[in-house]
C-alpha cells in the first residue's frame, strides 16, 4: 500500500489560482475591448465606403449635364436641371455656381436627402422623417478659366451630423471633380 503525503499531494496554492485567473481575465478584458474596437473600425469604414460611393453617384450626374461650346462656337451651359430628384427634371439649378457654404448648409437646388439604401427624397432645407444621409454639392468657376472651367464638391453626411459643420465628419464620404467646357464634334 502507497503511502500518502502531503508533498504527493501538492496542488495550487490560492495565491497561484489567482494570479492564473487575474491573467485570464485580463487576456480576456483584452480581447473584448479588441473585438468591440474592431467592431466600430468596420462600422466606420462601411460607413465611409457607401457615403463616398453617393458621393461619386452625385459627381456622376454633375458631369453629365451639358457643359460645351456647340458647332457655332457658343457656350451651352445646362442652368435647369433639377439634381435634388431622382430622376433629373427641369425647374433646377443645374451648373450655376453655388453658395460659398452649400458644403455646410442645406442651400436650396445645391442638396437632396437620401434613405438609408441611398434613394432619393428630394431637396429641400429640412430633411424629411426618413432620411439617413444628406448630400450637398458646391459648384464654383475655376478661377484661373472661370467661363470655361468648374470645380464640383460634393459632401454626403449622416443626417444626425451637425448640419453647419465644416469639419470632417466620422463616415462622411467627400469627391472634388475639375469639368473642362469641351468643343462640340
Amino acid at each position: 500500500m502507497a503511502k500518502w503525503s502531503m508533498a504527493a499531494e501538492r496542488g495550487f496554492s490560492l495565491i497561484e489560482t489567482l494570479v492564473a485567473f487575474g491573467l485570464l481575465a485580463g487576456v480576456v478584458l483584452g480581447l473584448v475591448h479588441s473585438f468591440a474596437f474592431a467592431t466600430r473600425a468596420n462600422a466606420l469604414a462601411r460607413s465611409a465606403a457607401f457615403t463616398s460611393i453617393l458621393a461619386a453617384a452625385q459627381i456622376d450626374r454633375i458631369r453629365s449635364l451639358t457643359w460645351t461650346f456647340d458647332a457655332a462656337g457658343t457656350r451651352m451651359t445646362d442652368t435647369t436641371t433639377d439634381l435634388t430628384v431622382s430622376p433629373e427634371r427641369a425647374g433646377g439649378v443645374g451648373l450655376t455656381p453655388s453658395p460659398v457654404d452649400a458644403l455646410s448648409r442645406n442651400a436650396a437646388g445645391y442638396c437632396d436627402f437620401l434613405d438609408a439604401a441611398g434613394r432619393s427624397l428630394g431637396g429641400g432645407s429640412h430633411p424629411p422623417a426618413d432620411a439617413a444621409y444628406v448630400r450637398r454639392w458646391r459648384i464654383t468657376p475655376l478661377l484661373e478659366n472661370p467661363l470655361d472651367a468648374l470645380v464640383v464638391e460634393v459632401r454626403v453626411v449622416r443626417t444626425g451630423d451637425p448640419a453647419g459643420s465644416d469639419r470632417a465628419a466620422a463616415g462622411e464620404g467627400r469627391m472634388v471633380s475639375v469639368r473642362f467646357r469641351k468643343a462640340w464634334r
